[in-house]
Parts: C-alpha cells; sequence; structure tokens
C-alpha cells in the first residue's frame, strides 16, 4: 500500500519512469534527428535543447530529469566519440530490416553501407551478454543479406563504455575499436 491506503503500481503507465530500452529508443531518434539535420558536431547547448523538447520524454513524469540527463550523455558520447565524417550519409533511424531494426544506417561516398547499433545501459549478466552477441548477428546475417557486397558492418556502440565497442564485420570477424592510451 502507498500513501493514505492507495495502491502502490495503480496503473499509471504515465508515473513510471523511463526503462534503458525506451532511452535506446529516444537515443537513437535523437541522434537520427540531429543526423537529418546535417549537424554532425553538435554543440552542448543544440544537444540540451533537442533532449528538453523531445516528444518521447515529455509523458514520463517520474525521473524526468534522470531520463534527460541521461540522454543528454549518451547523444554527447555518441558524437564525441563515434560520429562518422562527412563521407558518410546519414540515411536513417530505427530502420527495419530483414526481421532487425537497425538504430542508424549509413551510406559511405563508396556505397558501402554501415550500421551502428547503440548500447546505452549496461551489461550485467551472462545473459545480457549472450543476448547482445547473439542480436550483433543477427545484425550482422541481415545486413549482408540487405545490402550484399556494399555491406560494411555493424559497430556495436557502448556508449556508457566506449572502449568496449566492435565493429564486427561481413565476413564473421569483429575487432574493438581502437582509442588513445590511457582510456
Amino acid at each position: 500500500m502507498g500513501r493514505a491506503g492507495t495502491p502502490v503500481g495503480n496503473g499509471d503507465q504515465r508515473r513510471q519512469p523511463l526503462d534503458g530500452r525506451e532511452l535506446g529508443t529516444v537515443a537513437h531518434v535523437a541522434i537520427g534527428e540531429l543526423l537529418a539535420a546535417g549537424v554532425h558536431r553538435p554543440t552542448a547547448e543544440e544537444i540540451m535543447k533537442l533532449v528538453g523538447r523531445h516528444r518521447l520524454l515529455q509523458t514520463v513524469t517520474m525521473y524526468r530529469q534522470a531520463a534527460k540527463q541521461k540522454l543528454v550523455g549518451a547523444v554527447a558520447v555518441y558524437f564525441r566519440f563515434f560520429a562518422l565524417d562527412e563521407e558518410w550519409r546519414f540515411v536513417g533511424a530505427e530502420v527495419p530490416v530483414r526481421g532487425s531494426r537497425f538504430d542508424l544506417v549509413f551510406e559511405g561516398t563508396d556505397d558501402r553501407v554501415l550500421v551502428d547499433e547503440l548500447k546505452t545501459g549496461r551489461i550485467q549478466t551472462v545473459e545480457e551478454r549472450s543476448a547482445a552477441e547473439e542480436q550483433l548477428r543477427r545484425h550482422v546475417a541481415a545486413g549482408a543479406a540487405e545490402y550484399c557486397r556494399c555491406f560494411a558492418g555493424v559497430r556495436q556502440l557502448w556508449l556508457g563504455a566506449p572502449t568496449r565497442s566492435v565493429w564486427a564485420k561481413p565476413d564473421g570477424s569483429s575487432e574493438t575499436l581502437t582509442w588513445p592510451e590511457g582510456w
């Protein structure tokens, strides 16, 4: 029972905090909005304005400020460490392809296609790690089937732990993205 005898969890979904999966979706959409507008190096002010007015955060009533903070951090990390140069054209966010949904899709000037799979949360269990690895395998297979020889692979980008990020290639190999010494 909650305060004054009211049941806890009364079904009011608007009172729920944003869960990790929803936060990831909002991050994909927010990053996609900036990229679609041609913004490749947003300022802190541009990121905060986008997050502050983002429609998907307007329904969150509990922990709204915490959700905004997490989203600002995720967007800033993406653009600080992972944004591609102008050689890559943004194609779309949340792109459905062969039973998968690609977070961000880019096409290079040489017609190669690259997918960014963004991870905004933490992996706490063996099952979560296995699920992330399986999702990466599915994305590589779907990308190779959809884009054939033009497919350059999937970058699985851990926004909360950037040094764990990998590039999975269509041939099944993968490599950890490189970082400056000391990271």
